[in-house]
């Protein structure tokens, strides 16, 4: 049998897509890539929920800005008036 490495790249390449075949059916792969899924979605919810909270806070910084007063120092730099931390 001769070594892989001194196989023609056609060959090598048949041998690869098989392994990748076999690999990618089974049951251990399959259940790791639905836990990453799962996973990228909680994050993606994450993150649009920080923008959410990041943007609400901007909106009060200029709306303290405009009004000419400085409601940070009211309600202090963690507690924003709609609750949000």
């Amino acid at each position: 049998m001769k070594r892989y490495y001194t196989l023609p790249p056609e060959d090598r390449i048949a041998i690869l897509s098989f392994m990748c075949n076999v690999a990618i059916s089974s049951k251990a792969i399959h259940s790791h890539m639905e836990y990453c899924e799962e996973q990228l979605t909680a994050l993606r919810k994450e993150k649009i929920e920080v923008n959410r909270l990041k943007k609400q806070k901007y909106v009060f910084m200029a709306a303290s800005y405009v009004a000419g007063t400085n409601l940070v120092r009211k309600f202090g730099r963690n507690e924003w008036p709609s609750g949000g931390n």
